[in-house]
């Protein structure tokens, strides 16, 4: 039996060699992170497509009646492929290895920005110039808020995590003053 991981770097990985091939990467990244949009906010679809007691035919044509003509055919045909072979509810993971795969090929690095406030343009091109200067790359920022941050943020490249909020802060004192009570 096939794990996610291999699900998702088979059909994942194929799908982004094909669409290298027709030079189309960029125009189905989009796309596909419009799907997989779809998929989270709907994971009732996912559950219909994986359904076993729903025969394959209408499990098929939901995908076509979702996504035909709306997104490039290959997509169409991908989440087709995936319905059929038992796969849907590897669909998300898919689109990562996709996603991972195009990023690696342009040699472009995620970086995941935590704030306790919205960011403005200003600050956000800051971060993106330091973090290229440390890095050496081009980065692409995805900024979220988490107001429990208190203060300041967290940003996550890869495995490497900066810390630098009030929260932890805090919490390494209270750590700090706890250890030096004992």
């Amino acid at each position: 039996m096939k794990t996610m991981s291999d699900v998702s770097k088979e059909y994942g990985g194929a799908l982004f060699d094909l669409a290298c091939e027709e030079n189309i990467e960029f125009d189905m990244l989009g796309q596909l992170r419009v799907v997989d949009n779809i998929v989270e906010e709907n994971p009732e679809y996912v559950k219909f497509l994986s359904a076993p007691n729903i025969p394959k035919t209408d499990r098929l044509e939901a995908v076509d009646a979702a996504f035909g003509g709306r997104v490039h055919q290959y997509i169409c045909s991908f989440l087709k492929l995936l319905t059929e072979r038992g796969y849907a509810r590897y669909i998300r993971e898919c689109i990562a290895e996709f996603e991972t795969r195009y990023y690696e090929y342009k040699g472009l690095v995620i970086a995941k920005v935590q704030s306790a406030v919205e960011l403005n343009d200003k600050q956000k091109n800051a971060i993106l110039t330091k973090l290229e200067k440390i890095t050496g790359k081009e980065i692409e920022l995805r900024c979220t808020v988490d107001p429990q941050l208190i203060g300041g943020m967290k940003i996550l490249i890869g495995d490497t995590l900066y810390e630098g909020t009030v929260r932890a802060k805090l919490d390494d004192l209270k750590n700090r003053l706890n250890a030096a009570t004992l």
